[in-house]
């Protein structure tokens, strides 16, 4: 059965909509899993207010940090900011374009109900002077997702939590009431829990690889080897890292493969050819492989250990402004 995950307004902020190094490792894990992903109208309508709050702060104090390095040094380029009507637009579409599948889940009566009793009652995510009736009101959503489904809920809000201490795991009440739930719901105040629950190793065939990578670089690969009178022998080994990105449908694959060379009259001599590509976060197909070097190690002939290196790399040149855009990539090491 799959999870259903609930992050709090908090996550949503302090993440940057999942946008953070663990948060990419946690969409791609979401999307190679079809996990849950479910936004409780008060969650969402909290998480837009506050961006718009906070991108229209961030661009204001570029604006005038601008203007004031302007009269100090007399010339500037141009700024070029998004208005405020964007600002807003970007806010009101940040869940749409988080990149992963998410579920809204409306605001109803039975939730306002068991958070406003929770609010007279002074019991937590409440206490006696501190009313917390939109947390009540999760609290109140998570309970009816779990009769469909284990809920795994992410917040930093202390008040969950017993004695107000993450390390203690939920209030006593609520832990009645989850008991109480047809599935598990369980808390967390990390969102590298989600990685716990549902990341797993990236297993990737090597043999694959050398089928579908191998042929395009064999020609200056057998060249390189044949220079010194080798012949490239069988696949030995591999090795692999693979990073989540910035879009959670595909990750970022650096390879190795290591064969076995052989000389009629020298000792054996190896080759590793290192390559990336990238892996769909659903399927698993690996596509778009792309040569990053190789390492011929051998025996010459008076007997002495030698290395050749053929290495690739890529550059750029921007003339002007180039547009900068946020990138990442996070080792998937679960």
């Amino acid at each position: 059965m799959s999870l259903t995950v609930v992050l709090d307004s908090n996550i949503w902020l302090n993440e940057q909509m999942l946008r953070h190094s663990v948060g990419s490792a946690v969409r791609f894990f979401l999307r190679r899993h079809s996990a849950h992903v479910v936004v409780p109208e008060v969650v969402r309508r909290e998480v837009e207010l506050h961006l718009e709050k906070e991108l229209k702060e961030l661009t204001s104090r570029l604006r005038e940090g601008h203007r004031r390095l302007l009269g100090l040094v007399g010339e500037l380029k141009e700024q070029v900011l998004p208005t405020d009507d964007e600002l807003t637009v970007i806010a009101s579409t940040a869940f749409a374009n988080a990149g992963i599948e998410i579920t809204d889940f409306p605001f109803s009566l039975k939730s306002a109900r068991s958070s406003f009793e929770k609010t007279i009652r002074s019991e937590p995510p409440s206490g006696p002077k501190n009313q917390q009736f939109k947390d009540g009101v999760i609290w109140a959503d998570c309970l009816t997702l779990a009769m469909d489904s284990p809920v795994l809920f992410i917040t930093q809000d202390k008040a969950f939590y017993k004695a107000k201490d993450y390390k203690k795991g939920l209030a006593d009440n609520l832990i009645e009431e989850a008991q109480q739930a047809t599935h598990e719901i369980s808390i967390a105040h990390d969102i590298s829990s989600i990685l716990e629950r549902i990341g797993d190793p990236i297993e990737i065939d090597y043999s694959f690889l050398h089928r579908e990578y191998y042929p395009t670089i064999s020609d200056g690969t057998e060249r390189l080897i044949g220079s010194e009178g080798y012949e490239l022998a069988e696949l030995l080994s591999g090795d692999h890292t693979v990073f989540a990105t910035n879009d959670p449908n595909i990750g970022h694959v650096e390879f190795s493969l290591q064969y076995k060379c052989v000389h009629p009259t020298l000792s054996d001599g190896s080759l590793v050819a290192k390559g990336e590509c990238v892996i769909n976060s659903v399927s698993g197909n690996l596509s778009d492989f792309r040569n990053r070097g190789e390492e011929f190690h051998f025996v010459n002939a008076e007997g002495e250990q030698q290395k050749r290196n053929i290495v690739l790399g890529v550059g750029s040149i921007v003339l002007g402004h180039r547009t900068v855009q946020h990138s990442v990539r996070a080792v998937l090491d679960a």
